[in-house]
């Protein structure tokens, strides 16, 4: 259903968070040693073709107890997703003293399965 169409777009947002993330706490690791020279650094993310199956959803609302007036609103969606093509690959490239030059392109996570209720 609407999953489906959605799916480009939300794997595009998805993808960009994701290599967000990886790149701002590698950057916070880096900064914290600085006799390390950082040459490159780079993720490519994309979290796969296939949208995650939606398997059960409650929606609740929520009131105080000594008013009627709506309060707030939440919703629990349980899923499971096991991709296809999912790829998370890293280029690093680092030096500094007492170290051997680190030179990663070739790591990479192939497919990923997540369930949850």
């Amino acid at each position: 259903g609407l999953l489906i169409i959605l799916w480009p777009y939300l794997r595009k947002a998805i993808s960009k968070k994701a290599r967000y993330e990886m790149l701002e706490r590698a950057a916070v690791e880096i900064e914290k040693r600085s006799e390390w020279k950082l040459t490159e650094l780079e993720v490519e993310v994309d979290v796969g073709d296939r949208p995650p199956t939606l398997t059960g959803m409650r929606a609740y609302t929520r009131r105080k107890k000594e008013e009627q007036d709506f309060q707030g609103f939440q919703l629990d969606i349980d899923f499971h997703w096991k991709t296809h093509g999912f790829k998370m690959q890293p280029k690093i490239h680092m030096s500094g003293p007492h170290m051997l030059p680190v030179n990663i392109t070739e790591v990479s996570v192939k497919d990923v399965e997540l369930t949850t209720t």
